[in-house]
């Protein structure tokens, strides 16, 4: 919330943040969407442009929401909140109740949710390696 603030309250001129939660302020025309990280427009904003479309050779994954646990979690509690996150995510009105937000749905499994978060990580080594985001005094 304090990117918001600072955007509105023109301490700030550009700021990065998901789509969900400023949808009021794009349409309100409070805030302009510059573009979007990902490889394809997002469905929920199909009027914002990819970076890539507008020339700009860049990409980032999504945002994920994951569960995790204590390496020490017994596997049938882990086991159990897998299936519950899957039986979740297969429902349609909690897929209808988090496309209104402005958010995607995706079940992963718990291998997958570990690949991805691995990659994350990845990108994120190669982001700091490559001295990206880092003031140079």
């Amino acid at each position: 919330m304090a990117k918001v603030t600072a955007l509105l309250g023109g301490f700030v001129d550009i700021m990065p943040k998901v789509y969900a939660g400023t949808q009021d302020y794009i349409e309100s025309g409070d805030f302009v969407p510059l573009g979007q990280a990902g490889n394809e427009r997002a469905p929920n904003a199909p009027d914002v442009p990819t970076y890539k479309e507008q020339g700009v050779d860049f990409t980032f994954q999504p945002c994920m929401w994951s569960l995790f646990f204590n390496e020490n979690t017994p596997q049938e509690i882990v086991d159990k909140w897998n299936e519950i996150a899957r039986e979740v995510t297969a429902n349609p009105a909690y897929r209808k109740d988090i496309e209104k937000l402005g958010m995607a749905w995706a079940y992963r499994s718990p291998q997958d949710s570990a690949a991805a978060c691995a990659d994350v990580q990845k990108t994120y080594a190669e982001l700091v390696t490559e001295g990206v985001g880092i003031a140079k005094r």
